[in-house]
């Protein structure tokens, strides 16, 4: 079993927090989806794992 780290549970946390949103009628999956996109997000975790960054 790999360990839990913070990086993950904040990953976790959004998904389920973005889901119970979604599921409670305060806002759609495409709307979560283009913030997300528009948020250039993948392109900050990309470099942040590329330099070895850790969430303190």
């Amino acid at each position: 079993m790999k360990d839990y780290t913070p990086n993950e549970h904040l990953h976790n946390f959004a998904c389920w927090t973005a889901a119970a949103a979604v599921r409670r009628g305060f806002t759609t999956n495409k709307v979560i989806a283009d913030a997300i996109e528009s948020s250039k997000l993948q392109i900050v975790v990309d470099e942040y794992i590329r330099t070895g960054g850790d969430y303190h």
